[in-house]
């Protein structure tokens, strides 16, 4: 069952609550429904809590090449889940454009090839930035004031353990 985020009045996270129970809220006057950066519904509580406690909670993140998974879990339930669908496909094809149109740049001005310790080589891990922003900005949202913060992650095929 999905939960939906809680924001105390002056718009710090709460813990995350049931679909149910943030209708019944919004029907009695108790909160409001609003909008977060990442197109999730949350709502604000329009009176202060009766206490501001928090749970310790686990995030999961499975990286892969096509797909990312991320999911927050307490004790309880699972606070959010999502499936990511990173843009490796169309970055590959621009990147094999742009190679394409710079080789024939450099082969109509120069003449000679650099040797091989002065050329650049690719850079492992440009693909993260993108998983890691949507997590960023979900933790903000559900989680903030969480003092135990526990990270896991998946291995990724050649064995390596990736942490965000």
């Amino acid at each position: 069952m999905q939960r939906i985020p809680v924001q105390n009045p002056d718009g710090t996270p709460a813990m995350p609550t049931k679909r149910s129970r943030a209708q019944r809220w919004v029907e009695q006057g108790r909160a409001t429904w609003v909008k977060t950066n990442l197109r999730l519904k949350a709502v604000r509580l329009n009176a202060e809590p009766s206490g501001r406690k928090t749970q310790p909670m686990v995030v999961g993140v499975d990286p892969g090449k096509l797909y990312s998974g991320i999911a927050v879990q307490s004790a309880q339930a699972t606070l959010f889940q999502s499936h990511l669908e990173l843009p490796y496909p169309k970055v590959r094809a621009r990147m094999d454009n742009r190679r394409m149109l710079r080789r024939s740049r450099r082969s109509r001005r120069i003449h000679r090839e650099l040797p091989f310790q002065l050329r650049n080589h690719r850079q492992n891990g440009a693909r993260w930035g993108f998983p890691q922003g949507v997590f960023d900005e979900n933790w903000r949202i559900i989680a903030q004031s969480c003092p135990d913060q526990h990270w896991t992650t998946a291995s990724s095929a050649n064995g390596e353990r990736h942490l965000c």
